[in-house]
């Protein structure tokens, strides 16, 4: 395998975690890793710029826009109130 081939990255879950907000968590290579909003829009970036798919990592993306204005309010926000 040479460095520009990689196994699928697999969306594994959306946690909204105290004191974080709102994160994923993607699978590749048999190994997870948890990305915030910024994380993420830079592994794009990055991956991007090396021709590598993204479809999944923009797929979480919109994913966490979409909760954003529910996690808001919640008690795990980072918000203050």
């Amino acid at each position: 395998m040479n460095n520009t081939e990689h196994k699928q990255v697999e969306l594994l879950g959306i946690y909204n975690i105290m004191g974080e907000g709102l994160v994923v968590e993607l699978l590749e290579d048999d190994k997870a890793a948890l990305y915030d909003k910024r994380g993420l829009q830079f592994r794009i970036i990055q991956r991007n710029k090396k021709g590598l798919d993204t479809q999944v990592e923009e797929r979480a993306l919109q994913q966490l826009n979409s909760f954003g204005t529910l996690v808001e309010y919640s008690e795990f926000s980072n918000i203050p109130r």
